[in-house]
């Protein structure tokens, strides 16, 4: 009767030993894989975006919506609220960037039991209406999104300027994009990832600093769209309505604004003599 063959258990941890090591060559390759799938369903998420915004434009003889500074006003005045007849209320699957889809956020005075921490700083999280505009806000109560409008992009009336112009921040109604027919309109950024909390766009400027660290901080709000969500790299639309990867280096050399200065990078500091910070010095210039 001859004896059961049976592995040794030198032979059982060398097979582990192996697939550990296996593991771990293909792991960073499988997760590389899916954040790059995860890009391309943002940018396809833009291009329906851009789709919108041509629709509404579309209505609206090439203009843009006004939008507003004024609290007591603010019913009806924001891109949200404007675009939802075009777009739905899919708000999981379109509304969101997939690396960025998690909402953090109060609702109704109470915290989302989806997300225990209320950071929207973090550039992998959704971010919603906060409770302090729920008075004003005339958008959907369960509304929140991971993208953002360059608020250079408004129609603002000149009779409207103390609602649509805030002198201390000097964000002059003249520097601002009113429709679409513009020259350029390619270099115009007009919808991107972002990340903030309470805001649903910036007015970035080429006097911002360059973000401190890969979340976004720093002064200015050229910060909220300076995060590294794609590799170095955030995804947008531009006034033509067409859809880029856009490298952060690059965003300085964008027309947010009409007399915003392409030639200039960040504003250097005692930090960061070169304007670019060290996690951002290995980026590409693009």
């Amino acid at each position: 009767m001859s004896k059961r063959k049976a592995f040794t258990l030198i032979e059982l941890l060398v097979v582990i030993g192996i697939i550990a090591l296996l593991m771990a060559i293909l792991m960073p390759a499988l997760q590389r894989v899916g954040r790059q799938a995860k890009a391309v369903v943002c940018m396809s998420n833009l291009r329906q975006w851009g789709t919108a915004f041509a629709m509404y434009t579309g209505d609206s003889e090439g203009k843009f919506f006004q939008g507003t500074y004024n609290k007591r006003k603010r019913i009806g005045r924001l891109w949200a609220d404007k675009l939802e007849p075009y777009v739905g209320k899919d708000f999981d699957d379109f509304w969101c960037c997939p690396m960025a889809n998690t909402p953090t956020h109060e609702r109704n005075g109470d915290r989302d039991i989806r997300q225990k921490t209320n950071r929207a700083t973090n550039p992998w999280r959704a971010w919603g209406k906060p409770k302090l505009y729920k008075p004003f806000y005339n958008v959907s109560p369960h509304l929140y999104t991971s993208y953002g409008l360059n608020r250079w992009v408004r129609n603002c009336k000149e009779k409207k300027k103390s609602e649509c112009c805030d002198k201390k921040k000097n964000f002059r109604l003249s520097n601002h994009w009113k429709s679409t027919n513009v020259s350029s309109a390619g270099s115009i950024p007009l919808f991107l990832d972002m990340r903030t909390r309470g805001k649903m766009g910036a007015h970035p400027r080429h006097q911002d600093s360059a973000s401190k660290n890969r979340s976004g901080g720093g002064s200015g709000e050229m910060r909220y769209f300076c995060i590294d969500r794609h590799n170095g790299t955030i995804n947008g639309i531009f006034l033509d309505f067409s859809a880029s990867k856009i490298g952060l280096k690059q965003l300085w050399r964008l027309k947010w604004h009409q007399q915003f200065d392409t030639s200039k990078g960040p504003k250097p500091n005692l930090a960061y003599p070169a304007g670019w910070p060290n996690w951002m010095k290995q980026l590409k210039e693009y």
